[in-house]
């Protein structure tokens, strides 16, 4: 099992604020890894079915939340503004099953101390296959 650096490795400063409280956001295109990451205990939210982007940004992405999705090319540009980590799927996924996928999700979760870590503004966080992932802050 491969182990990810810490965000203070990746940024190369501290963090010193924690994130909300272990709830991770799972956008409904992966909503198949929510039952594996639930049983990681993870505390899974996510947004009502059907619901449109816009409205995911304005109701979920508030301060200190990460979301995960598939499709993070429509919720980077709001990262910053609303102080949120996306840990965007798109280069591992389909290569990997749901339960691969939640446990790369939960392995990065806790090796980078994404819980008890906070940065202001928001957090891009792509994963890669067979490697670290590439981690992004974005600022105003």
């Amino acid at each position: 099992m491969a182990e990810y650096p810490t965000l203070e490795k990746i940024l190369g400063r501290e963090i010193v604020q924690g994130m909300s409280r272990g709830r991770i956001i799972v956008d409904e295109n992966l909503s198949g890894i929510i039952p594996f990451l639930k049983d990681k205990n993870i505390r899974v939210d996510t947004p009502d079915n059907g619901q449109k982007d816009p409205s995911i940004i304005r109701q979920k992405l508030i301060g200190n939340r990460i979301f995960v999705t598939n499709n993070s090319k429509d919720f980077k540009p709001f990262a910053a503004e609303t102080e949120t980590w996306i840990i965007a799927t798109e280069n591992v996924r389909p290569k990997l099953t749901d339960q691969d996928l939640a446990e790369l999700i939960s392995n990065i979760l806790r090796d980078m101390k994404l819980f008890s870590k906070n940065v202001t503004g928001g957090l891009f966080i792509s994963l890669q296959q067979n490697a670290p992932p590439v981690v992004e802050l974005i600022e105003d």
